[in-house]
């Protein structure tokens, strides 16, 4: 996906997908805004919630919303965050509407399910004794749109173009591409120019998505998903239709229409009205109010699917290259009142750590609690009464978190003033991103190889962060090229409980859910890194 992806990833599939952010989902002024393909048979449902209930669960363990049984056919209408300027490319591409159309179009070589990856595409992907070299291995039977068998030309030319691709090309860069061979049809061999066993959770599994040999037509796509593309408007909407010999298994559903609507509140009086049956990317006020609807199920995708809220602090940057005014910086936040009022409760608190829900989280690290005094001490000490914190609706709610955390400082003797930039643009000019000395972010929650490889070491593509530490890139480093991945997720546990939670500039103050909903009888909506994909849903 696109940088911007990536930073919805996981903010977040350029950070997302290859843990890239997505074009962000939107709020009632958002615009643009973390990627992975679907996986027709072994992707996760998201978790729903009946609007009638409190409790959560699985599409298949929700409870019964209509007594018709699933039957071939229909078309589901799709209301999703585009992307103005965006074709149907993989490897550009940065809008929800757009990537979930992918995912319905094309498939990948592995995916994200959950907390744990699978393959797709691929039969095994297997890393030699020292991780220096991967073999894939094809499934026997894929076949694109056309007719033509999906092959290992067709993977090492997808690859090729994500490593050429401005947004994705440094999460390939450890990739040895001139050494990538066929031995034959189905085999794939991949030496690395380093070694790196999370090949794996840290690309293939993010942004693999596969497109025939010499491919360049994005908005006549052929892929070999479950539905092929039948129209694609630019900005507007992407129509596919049911493929009746897809390798998986036929999908139920006949049609699905994806129509690009920008505000998420509208969005969500689409779906009650009956514009539209599926409505994605809402805040907790739009769910608030649906959860009342009648005819309609709010579901939310769990921890592992959840939005990091964070604010960044550049220590390449005054003040806060000062660790001291970071540090009062997260000691100042209230991180309960913004999950009350930004999140109306729908999260889980922060600890300046990413990664919650998967293995290698440390989750037995103390809480950081606010402390006001000592917080006005830091501030004063280093002579810090003021600075601006750079904000956008690329993700619901961010501009108010922003304004929140702001009275927050105020009472530790700090004036922030919130700079509101323009959603729509915001990931345009990524130069500054980098450079920008305080912002109010977001990541898609990914696994711990994913999210600290791209974002905190000075190799890092998404280093928002501006921390450069050779002894935390050898330690990094080090850990993501231990095979065993008991090992590797012990010394990724150790980095974050010290390094990250304490000298990164980031200040997470929630996992936030993925809030979705559907019309009641639309069942079996997966999600793959918060993309919502439509291969084995049904209609009743």
């Amino acid at each position: 996906m696109h940088r911007r992806q990536f930073l919805q990833a996981g903010s977040a599939v350029a950070a997302a997908l290859a843990t890239g952010t997505l074009a962000a989902c939107g709020s009632d002024d958002e615009a643009t805004g973390d990627t992975a393909a679907p996986e027709p048979d072994d992707t996760t449902a998201e978790t729903t919630a009946e609007t009638t209930a409190d409790t959560e669960a699985t599409e298949e363990t929700a409870p019964e919303t209509a007594e018709a049984a699933p039957a071939v056919g229909g078309t589901v209408r799709v209301g999703l965050l585009p992307s103005p300027a965006d074709v149907l490319d993989p490897a550009n591409t940065a809008g929800w509407m757009e990537y979930s159309a992918l995912f319905s179009i094309l498939d990948s070589l592995a995916l994200l399910k959950g907390d744990e990856f699978e393959f797709q595409l691929a039969e095994s992907i297997e890393p030699n004794e020292d991780a220096t070299e991967y073999t894939i291995v094809l499934r026997e039977g894929p076949m694109f749109h056309d007719g033509t068998p999906v092959t290992s030309a067709d993977v090492i030319y997808s690859l090729n173009m994500y490593a050429l691709s401005p947004n994705f090309g440094q999460f390939f860069a450890l990739i040895d591409f001139a050494n990538v061979s066929a031995p034959d049809d189905r085999t794939v061999i991949v030496p690395m120019v380093s070694p790196r066993a999370d090949l794996v959770e840290s690309v293939f599994g993010q942004l693999s998505m596969v497109v025939p040999d010499g491919f360049t037509d994005w908005g006549n796509n052929i892929g070999s998903g479950p539905f092929i593309l039948e129209q694609f408007e630019q900005g507007v909407g992407v129509t596919v239709v049911r493929n009746p010999d897809y390798w998986a298994g036929a999908p139920s559903i006949e049609r699905i229409e994806f129509i690009g609507i920008a505000e998420g509140s509208t969005r969500a009086r689409a779906l009650e009205s009956g514009e539209v049956d599926f409505a994605g990317s809402l805040d907790a006020a739009a769910a608030a109010t649906l959860e009342s609807a009648d005819g309609v199920t709010v579901f939310r995708g769990g921890e592992v699917n959840s939005t990091i809220r964070c604010f960044a602090f550049n220590r390449s940057q005054a003040p806060f290259d000062d660790p001291t005014v970071v540090e009062a910086c997260k000691l100042a936040c209230d991180r309960q009142q913004l999950i009350d009022v930004i999140a109306f409760g729908n999260a889980i608190i922060g600890n300046d750590m990413p990664s919650s829900g998967f293995e290698g989280y440390p989750a037995d690290v103390p809480q950081r609690e606010r402390d006001v005094a000592r917080a006005t001490e830091l501030f004063a000490a280093a002579g810090v009464t003021e600075f601006t914190i750079l904000a956008a609706d690329f993700v619901p709610g961010v501009v108010a978190s922003a304004e929140l955390y702001a009275q927050q400082l105020a009472e530790c003797g700090v004036t922030a003033t919130v700079d509101v930039g323009d959603p729509l643009t915001y990931f345009n000019d990524f130069g500054q991103i980098l450079s920008t000395p305080c912002q109010a972010f977001y990541f898609i929650n990914r696994p711990p190889e994913t999210l600290l490889a791209s974002y905190t070491g000075s190799s890092a593509a998404f280093n928002v962060f501006g921390s450069f530490d050779p002894e935390y890139d050898a330690a990094l480093n080090a850990a993501l090229a231990t095979p065993d991945t008991t090992s590797r997720k012990e010394q990724l546990s150790d980095l974050m409980a010290t390094t990250v939670r304490d000298e990164e500039g980031w200040l997470i103050w929630a996992f936030e859910d993925q809030i979705d909903a559907r019309v009641d009888g639309l069942e079996g909506v997966d999600l793959t890194q918060s993309v919502p994909v439509f291969g084995t849903a049904t209609l009743a």
